[in-house]
């Protein structure tokens, strides 16, 4: 009941997942910042999207720091330059998440070496990521032995 009156004195306009995501976010939780992150992302707005994937990468958010290393395609040369020296590229931030033991990371840090014509490392970053225990690389070193 006393949520209800609670709720009721928060303008309707404010009631929606993002103003709750955005104050989420502001005071601090790694969580609502992953959130407002990949809402703004879709909404199209990538500087402020990095930004907050950002504030959940530094908390320790493996997945944070990953879809910020595949967001960072997009992002301007003046939003990188905002980023921490050390970490402004997307192999600083995957590897990060990969010393967390996020199974997908290994699995886009393949992909980015995959990108960058290393087939040897990224079939590495593949294999690693299957011993671990992640499916998409198992199904990537599927596919390396069927080539």
């Amino acid at each position: 009941e006393e949520f209800d009156e609670a709720a009721a004195a928060v303008p309707k306009e404010s009631r929606g997942p993002d103003i709750w995501f955005r104050r989420s976010a502001e005071a601090g939780e790694a969580n609502g910042q992953l959130n407002l992150a990949r809402r703004l992302e879709a909404a199209g707005d990538a500087a402020e999207a990095a930004s907050w994937y950002a504030q959940a990468a530094a908390q320790g958010t493996p997945k944070a720091m990953v879809l910020l290393a595949e967001a960072w395609a997009s992002l301007s040369e003046v939003a990188k330059a905002s980023f921490d020296p050390v970490l402004q590229t997307p192999q600083a931030w995957l590897l990060k998440a990969t010393q967390l033991g996020h199974g997908p990371a290994f699995d886009a840090l393949a992909r980015l070496h995959e990108a960058r014509g290393a087939n040897d490392l990224a079939s590495s970053w593949h294999r690693r990521g299957a011993e671990g225990g992640d499916g998409g690389c198992m199904m990537a070193m599927a596919k390396h032995y069927l080539e």
